[in-house]
Formats: C-alpha cells, structure tokens, sequence
C-alpha cells in the first residue's frame, strides 16, 4: 500500500465508526425505542429504560472516549503536522469541536445516573432530536474540513506565492 499511512487510516476509520454507531443509536433511540417505550406501563417502561440506560452508557461513554482520543490524533497527523492553512480550517475545526463537545455533554446526561439530570432523562425525545441534529451537523462540518485539508494540500503554499519571479 504505498502511499498510504495505515495509522492514519485505521485511527480515522476508528474515529468514523465511533461516530457513526453513536449517531446511529441515537436516532433509533429517537425515531424507535422513545416512541415505542411510550407504549407501555409506567412501570415496564421506567424498567426498560434503565436497563437499556445502564447498557447504553457503556456505549456512549466508550465512543466519546474514542472520539476525544483518535479526534485529537487526527488533527494533529492531518492538520497540524502537514502545517494546512489555518484558516477556514482551523475555525471550521473549532466550531465542529464545541459542537462535539455539546453532543457528549447532551449524550452523557442521558445516560448518566446524577439526579441533576434526572429531567433529561424523563424527556429523552427533545434531548435525542438535538443530539442527532447536532451529529449530522458535525458529520457535513467533518466534509468540509477534508474537502478544505485536501484542497489546501493541493494548494500554492503562501510562501512560494509570495515570491517575486526572477
């Protein structure tokens, strides 16, 4: 494979998986299981709800580790490093971030336990519908980005742009 950074490669593949699956269970939660639940007797589903909570936070808590951990790699290996542009890059970066780190806030009091956030849980519909509209938000920001580190790459570096001609 030459050409190819396989770290690279297998830390983005890590990255996009985490962030689809947890995307992805989110909006079954939200179109599925949420509804369907409501169905039920108060009891059965407080039952239900706890048992999927418990082992739903193992989930959610692994994903957003994955996603901090091979997220901060990546940016590094294919921004910093490679020295791309700061700007638009870095701004868009920084939006897709704090739009991350909303999400993991969002997601996490979901699946928590803390009485704080005990009214989270109650409504979980409002809470989900943002947590996706939010992740497919990062996931078209995430499009950008390539697009703007692919084409920078391609790009005249400023310096040698710079330049007078002899």
């Amino acid at each position: 494979m030459q050409g190819v950074d396989v770290v690279t490669l297998v830390l983005r593949w890590i990255h996009i998986v985490s962030a689809m699956a947890a995307i992805g269970g989110a909006i079954f939660m939200y179109v599925a299981y949420v509804p369907a639940s409501e169905t039920l007797e108060e009891s059965t589903r407080q039952s239900l709800r706890e048992e999927t909570r418990k082992r739903w936070a193992m989930f959610v808590h692994g994903a957003i580790g994955l996603l901090l951990i091979t997220g901060g790699i990546n940016f590094v290996r294919l921004a910093i490093l490679p020295k791309i542009d700061p700007m638009p890059y870095h701004a868009i970066f920084g939006v897709k971030l704090l739009l991350a780190l909303v999400v993991f806030f969002m997601a996490t009091a979901l699946v928590g336990r803390s009485p704080a956030f005990a009214k989270v849980r109650q409504n979980p519909r409002s809470w989900l519908a943002g947590v996706v509209l939010l992740g497919i938000v990062i996931v078209l920001l995430s499009g950008v980005l390539n697009q703007v580190r692919v084409n920078g790459a391609k790009a005249t570096p400023p310096a040698a742009a710079a330049k007078p001609a002899d």
